[in-house]
């Protein structure tokens, strides 16, 4: 477990939106994974309840998605396999998530290519 939680990088900032300031946090991991797989356990939803929680809803750019017993909201952006944008509504407060995925060299993957990097 303890590995697990080291595997991961996060950082805490500030930037300006169009509303003005805005905290942000920043956690992302490397997976020893082809970018497609990371993008398929980011967005399956059959894969997701695996590394978080069950998801309904219609999981494309436009829809609506709920997780079971948390937040819900709309995925804004969808760019197989680069990346999506959503809301995070709960209650009445509402955050905003990017995800990219950047390619990252992977010398020790063993297909020789790149790992997803999911932030």
């Amino acid at each position: 477990m303890t590995e697990q939680v080291s595997a991961v990088r996060r950082e805490v900032g500030g930037r300006v939106l169009e509303a003005g300031q805005a905290r942000v946090v920043t956690v992302s991991r490397s997976y020893p994974a082809e970018l497609a797989d990371v993008w398929d356990a980011c967005t399956n939803p059959e894969r997701i309840p695996r590394w978080f929680l069950p998801v309904s809803g219609e999981l494309k750019e436009g829809g609506r998605y709920q997780l079971e017993g948390n937040a819900g909201g709309t995925i804004t952006r969808c760019d197989p396999p680069h990346g999506f944008d959503a809301t995070w509504e709960m209650g009445s407060d509402m955050s905003w998530i990017e995800r990219p995925d950047r390619p990252v060299p992977a010398p020790d993957h063993p297909a020789g290519g790149e790992s997803g990097q999911g932030g």
